[in-house]
């Protein structure tokens, strides 16, 4: 799983495909320029993020594996 900023989605998923990494979970958080970020707003993506990391391991867990090759 990679968390990536929305302006490096595009090469995030071309650079997963070259490298034989198609299906790798990619994550995307705002993009804010470097200097131009308000205070908390990089811990606001940040919050924001962790909803969908917990939704992909879940997904991508033992037993979620198990279950979806059962069904």
């Amino acid at each position: 799983m990679t968390l990536c900023q929305s302006i490096f989605m595009e090469l995030a998923r071309t650079e997963a495909k070259f490298f034989g990494l198609a299906k790798l979970p990619l994550i995307e958080i705002p993009h804010h320029p470097s200097g131009g970020a308000r205070e908390g707003e990089h811990r606001a993506d940040a919050e924001g993020a962790i909803g969908l990391v917990g939704e992909k391991l879940a997904l991508n867990s033992p037993a979620s594996l198990k279950e979806a090759k059962a069904g």
